[in-house]
C-alpha cells in the first residue's frame, strides 16, 4: 500500500471492516488513476467539476483524491481560477509530468 492507501481499520476491528478498509483503499487508487488519467487526456488546465463529469465519478469522490495526488506529486494547482456551472470559483488542476 501507498501512503496515501492507509488502511482505515483497526487491528481489533472483526475481519470483516478489515475487509471493506482493503476495498475501500483499492477503489481510492482505482479512482486516482481515473482522475490522473482524465486530467491528462484533457491537456489543459481543469477544474474538479469537469474532471467529476469527464471520468465518471462523483465530485466528492474526485474531491477526495486530489489531495492525496497532489500530495504524489502527479497533479498540481494550475494558474487562474476555474468556474463550476452555477458560477462557483473552483481551483484548476494540471498534470505534473
Amino acid at each position: 500500500m501507498t501512503s496515501t492507501e492507509t488502511c482505515a481499520a483497526r487491528a481489533a476491528d472483526p475481519w470483516t471492516s478489515l475487509s471493506a478498509a482493503r476495498a475501500a483503499a483499492q477503489c481510492a487508487s482505482e479512482h486516482r488513476a481515473k482522475i490522473l488519467e482524465t486530467i491528462k487526456l484533457a491537456d489543459r488546465p481543469v477544474g474538479g467539476t469537469e474532471i467529476a463529469m469527464l471520468c465518471g465519478l462523483t465530485q466528492v469522490q474526485v474531491c477526495r483524491r486530489l489531495p492525496e495526488l497532489l500530495r504524489e506529486q502527479r497533479i498540481r494547482i494550475a494558474p487562474g481560477i476555474g468556474e463550476t456551472a452555477s458560477g462557483r470559483h473552483e481551483r484548476l488542476w494540471e498534470a505534473a509530468w
